[in-house]
This record gives structure tokens, sequence and C-alpha cells, in this order.
């Protein structure tokens, strides 16, 4: 079913990151800095890309998340976005979060031990 789905590419800007949600090639990624005043029509579009395609997936699932900032709006947002993957784990899909961070950001650190602390599904935190 993988090969039907459109990927999703939105570039990154100043405020809102850089995101690959391709099933073809089991990529999914979100990279950069991510503020409310652009973050939503972002987030928009990854919940309703996910929504529309997310069952239909059916390779195991590397969420790779690279944020050099979040703010508190749009980390509601990004809470709400691991919620759909960790139902979508919790019903027994295969599915992985890689959680990367700068070697010196504590703040992005503490958040991906939030989000880890919150769900089920694995996040897994890398400082690189």
């Amino acid at each position: 079913m993988n090969n039907n789905i459109e990927p999703l590419v939105i570039e990154q800007t100043k405020y809102t990151p850089h995101v690959l949600l391709d099933a073809r090639r089991s990529v999914f990624e979100i990279e950069g800095r991510a503020m409310l005043d652009e973050m939503m029509a972002v987030h928009n579009k990854i919940m309703d890309w996910l929504k529309q395609n997310l069952s239909d997936i059916d390779a195991a699932i590397v969420l790779i998340i690279r944020l050099s900032y979040l703010d508190s709006a749009a980390s509601k947002m990004m809470a709400e976005l691991l919620g759909l993957f960790d139902l979508q784990y919790q019903a027994g899909r295969q599915i992985t979060v890689n959680w990367f961070c700068a070697l010196n950001d504590s703040e992005m650190y503490a958040d991906g031990e939030v989000y880890a602390s919150m769900f089920k599904l694995p996040i897994k935190i890398h400082s690189v």
C-alpha cells in the first residue's frame, strides 16, 4: 500500500521545521525550529496527512525528530502528533521515535524526556 501514498514535504523556514513524511521510503522526519505563529499551518498539514495515510502504511515507522527550538504552543502540537503515533503503537504498530538534540541543549533534552514519560510509544533521546 505504501507505493500509492504521496509524500508530504514541507520546506523549512526561519520559524517552521523541515518535514518529510515519505511512506514509500519509510522516512519520517521533522527537523528545525517550531514556533506557534507559523506552526499551525504546518501542524495541520502533518496531522491531515497522518490521519489520511497512517493506517495504510504497512512498514515499521521510525520518526526522527531534530528540533533546535520548540515554543510552548508548538510543544502542545508536538504532544498531539506524538499522541496520534502513540495510539497506533498501542494498537500494535511498530513505531519508534528518535528524538535528537544538541549535546548542550538541556531544554530540548528535557522536552524529549517529558514526551517519553507521557506516552507508551518508545521515544529514544539522543544527544549529539
